[in-house]
């Protein structure tokens, strides 16, 4: 699905979604409070409008400190990868946004999924992804992928890694 929802510590619930039609759709945030109310500083349009965007794959997720982690994937420029990080008050925090482009060289070319955003009491992001084949991969074989970025946005020691492949159908 394009679509997450996440809960912080005080109860306000975000939501990210793909605003359509394609081929300019675009990555929503919104937040509303426990009572359905819209916060301040919300909704965000973090990607969109531009002729020919068509986003996908879009999650986030809140970090400890009421951050909220956002990624998606946009098909404007060839199957480009995005995560950022929003403050409580929807601005966009310093070190973000950042490309995914700590994506495993040998993966470069092919179509991207991004499946899920996790993050742990240090602010550690962890992105879990999938390259479907296209046309650097001849052998039509999905390889999944994990990437990590520090609480800062800077890719963490030891990643992207790419945890195993398997045939694929789709493409």
């Amino acid at each position: 699905g394009n679509n997450s929802i996440a809960l912080d510590t005080s109860a306000n619930v975000y939501l990210v979604w793909n605003s359509f039609p394609i081929p300019n759709g675009g990555i929503i945030v919104e937040s509303l409070t426990s009572d359905g109310l819209n916060r301040s500083g919300f909704p965000v349009v973090l990607s969109g409008g531009e002729a020919g965007n068509n986003n996908a794959f879009s999650r986030l997720v809140e970090d400890v400190t009421g951050n909220t982690i956002v990624a998606w994937t946009d098909f404007l420029n060839g199957s480009n990868k995005n995560i950022t990080s929003l403050n409580p008050v929807g601005a966009v925090r310093a070190g973000w946004p950042n490309k995914l482009s700590s994506t495993p060289p040998a993966l470069i070319g092919d179509i991207f999924a991004l499946r899920g955003i996790a993050v742990n009491v240090l602010g550690d992001v962890y992105a879990l992804a999938e390259s479907f084949p296209g046309t650097s991969n001849a052998a039509n074989t999905t390889d999944v992928w994990l990437t990590s970025f520090n609480s800062s946005g800077a890719v963490r020691s030891g990643y992207p890694k790419i945890l195993g492949s398997e045939f694929s159908d789709e493409p």
